[in-house]
């Protein structure tokens, strides 16, 4: 027969092995659940990331402006000079 220590790690390692087979199906069903509608939360960020997008290519839009600007700032100085 099994010692009472082999059992007890026997035991322990079932007990845990259903603990995760468990929790993976709790949060399989839970997805499937969740799948049907937009999360707020997962709305908001997804807005706040294009705002931020929109924002940074009006920066790079205006530092491209800004440097075709300074180039030819340059050249009509160099002319002059």
């Amino acid at each position: 027969m099994l010692t009472p220590s082999i059992q007890l790690l026997l035991y322990s390692s079932c007990v845990f092995l259903m603990g995760l087979l468990l929790g993976w199906v709790l949060w399989k069903l839970s997805n499937a659940s969740s799948k049907g509608g937009e999360d707020p939360e997962v709305t908001f960020w997804q807005e706040r990331f294009e705002q931020v997008q929109n924002e940074r290519n009006f920066a790079q839009d205006r530092i491209a402006a800004l440097e075709t600007e300074r180039d030819a700032l340059k050249a009509k100085h160099k002319a002059t000079a």
